[in-house]
């Protein structure tokens, strides 16, 4: 028996070697790299929904002439390839789905991590009024970006954004740090399980964190409400600040100055376990 189990065991490894040379031991996609441009005309473009299925960076910004452009240019499988070729503006809107179909593979032939950036230059005096972006598991860098509304949904990956202006931006985050500095929006922030740092945030801040750290940094005045089950939570005010702080933790330590009293102007903090610090 067990020579014939060795027999059958050489001819199965045999079989699988000529399957490979067949296939000239490829065993995964090979990467390309890949641009493509969009034009844009003056009003063409309000609505933009990208769907990643790997690491992407993203700049927005007003350009200084009547027309804009929207420049993608990546190292991504050639099913991606095929469609971004056949991706054109509907209406007002442009939805980029960027997800690599999931495939079985024993071993990838190319070892280099698929990315890509997307370079949105809008036309004179234009503005987004939805941005929509949404990952699986990739890490998302956004920079210098205005839409009236921001919606950012990652399930495992990093959130890094710089220069935000938004009439209100959203982040959910299943899995993974945020990181965000130059903020001039409105937050609500779902973080489930990761740290949290955001820094010089211009706009009401309300933030839920089932499990992680908070390093919250204030340009301006504005309400904060945070609630948090597990980890230290930091905030610094702004100079301006001459409110209340409502600050409450189960198991933990507080460390605050005196609330001012002067305002009406609240800071909420309140979490399960861990330390709350006021930073002044």
């Amino acid at each position: 028996m067990n020579k014939k189990m060795k027999i059958l065991a050489v001819l199965l490894i045999a079989v699988g070697f000529a399957g490979m040379a067949v296939n000239k031991f490829k065993f995964g996609p090979e990467y390309m790299n890949y641009t493509r441009e969009w034009e844009l005309k003056e009003d063409q473009l309000v609505s933009l929904d990208i769907k990643s299925g790997i690491n992407m960076n993203i700049s927005v910004r007003a350009g200084e002439s009547s027309s804009g452009y929207i420049r993608f240019e990546g190292l991504i499988p050639p099913e991606l390839v095929e469609a971004l070729e056949g991706l054109e503006l509907s209406g007002s809107v442009l939805d980029m789905d960027i997800m690599s179909p999931m495939r079985p593979q024993i071993m990838a032939a190319d070892i280099r991590t698929p990315k890509g950036t997307i370079d949105v230059v809008l036309p004179d005096q234009s503005r987004l009024e939805e941005f929509t972006i949404s990952s699986h598991a990739n890490n998302i860098k956004l920079n210098n970006a205005a839409s009236k509304r921001i919606d950012i949904s990652v399930g495992s990956g990093n959130i890094t954004l710089a220069n935000i202006t938004a009439d209100q931006l959203h982040m959910d985050l299943s899995s993974g740090n945020i990181v965000a500095s130059d903020i001039e929006a409105p937050i609500e922030l779902l973080s489930r399980s990761g740290n949290v740092k955001l820094d010089q945030v211009s706009g009401p801040v309300n933030i839920e964190s089932y499990s992680g750290s908070i390093n919250l940094v204030m340009r301006d005045n504005f309400p904060v409400n945070i609630q948090g089950r597990s980890g230290n939570i930091s905030v610094q005010p702004a100079s301006t600040f001459r409110g209340f702080y409502d600050l409450k933790t189960d198991s933990g330590n507080v460390k605050a100055p005196d609330s001012p009293k002067e305002t009406t102007d609240t800071i909420t903090v309140e979490t399960y376990s861990g330390n709350i610090t006021i930073v002044q």
